[in-house]
């Protein structure tokens, strides 16, 4: 359970174990849809042709959900009318692939629909009813996992939410279904002057901002091999001030932590905020004295050295030679690089 890593090699070895063709775990996802969460090597040209021909969007085993939710485990051959399948289309899709009925086990984890779903041969024909105990046990020892899995991703995004917070960074977690899940205070504070966080969606001022915010967030959330490079930046005007910038991430890799309530993050900065660092920092980063220190921030904003000077009371050579001092340590050679350096540090 605690590595996530070996899920796909543990129900690919329960399916083997259970005669069954492959195994999948599957997720509803808004407006009908499922989601494969996590599957078999054996079903990987199966999943890539039931998401190409959109079959996640109108799977016929929907109608299985309810009753498993009721009892916990269910045999598709149980809910089937005579010669359905041979005509239905679903079917008949299944069985191109070599599929034939399936046992859809109810593995929900506080909150998180999922179903761990056993995929018979067409060759062998559906699962025995003898074998329910079996399945019963099977889908107890997932439960247990579950749990484990959610509460340690639980504590781990909550720490990584309150790292954020440490640093002066909005951070949003959001599940498959792009609702957020989890925000820290910067975050919650940040969306308060124009776009609003209400009912777990993010409501943007502008149409256009909140249209490209959605598309960039369903990128990330939408379940497909994560693509390498930059994540998706998008902007969200307020009411005073420069937009905030927003960086929209996945979490983990496609097969990874399937039971995390979270599946992407959001970081939100304020381009307009000050760094608010503190002398003490400065010191440990650079060396700085604590004079140095107090007269580096004041003119990192953009301060004279005259102005320094009546405002620390020092004398302006003092103050000079401060300066010069500061530039040496930080090796920066002007303000302006002074105050984009300082602008980097976010502790």
């Amino acid at each position: 359970a605690l590595d996530p890593a070996r899920w796909r090699s543990t129900i690919t070895a329960v399916s083997e174990a259970c005669g069954a063709f492959g195994a999948n775990i599957m997720e509803p996802r808004s407006g009908g849809a499922f989601g494969g969460v996590l599957y078999s090597a054996s079903l990987d040209r199966g999943m890539e042709d039931y998401v190409g021909e959109e079959w996640h969007r109108r799977d016929g085993r929907a109608r299985l959900i309810v009753p498993s939710k009721q009892r916990g485990v269910v045999l598709e051959q149980d809910f089937m009318a005579p010669d359905e399948e041979n005509s239905v289309d679903f079917y008949r899709f299944l069985a191109k692939h070599r599929l034939r009925d399936a046992v859809m086990m109810d593995v929900s984890a506080e909150g998180d629909d999922l179903y761990f779903v056993l995929q018979g041969r067409i060759e062998v024909g559906g699962f025995s009813h003898e074998d329910m105990s079996h399945f019963h046990a099977i889908r107890t020892r997932f439960m247990s996992a579950a749990q484990l899995m959610r509460h340690f991703s639980t504590s781990r995004n909550g720490g990584m939410a309150a790292a954020f917070e440490t640093a002066r960074i909005g951070c949003l977690f959001f599940d498959r279904n792009g609702r957020v899940v989890l925000a820290n205070p910067k975050a919650e504070s940040l969306l308060q002057g124009g776009p609003v966080l209400a009912n777990g969606q993010i409501k943007a001022i502008r149409p256009a901002e909140g249209a490209a915010f959605n598309k960039a967030l369903q990128a990330v959330t939408d379940g497909a091999p994560a693509q390498p490079g930059a994540p998706e930046v998008v902007t969200l005007s307020r009411l005073l001030g420069r937009p905030l910038m927003v960086r929209l991430q996945r979490l983990g890799e496609q097969f990874g932590d399937i039971f995390n309530p979270a599946a992407a993050m959001a970081l939100i900065e304020d381009p307009d905020a000050a760094a608010g660092l503190a002398p003490e920092t400065l010191s440990t980063l650079f060396g700085l004295t604590p004079a140095e220190a107090r007269i580096a921030l004041i003119l990192s904003n953009g301060t004279s050295a005259v102005d320094i000077a009546g405002q620390t009371g020092l004398a302006y050579e003092t103050v000079r030679s401060h300066i010069r001092a500061i530039f040496r340590k930080t090796e920066t050679g002007r303000q302006s690089e002074l105050s984009a350096l300082f602008s980097r540090i976010r502790l």
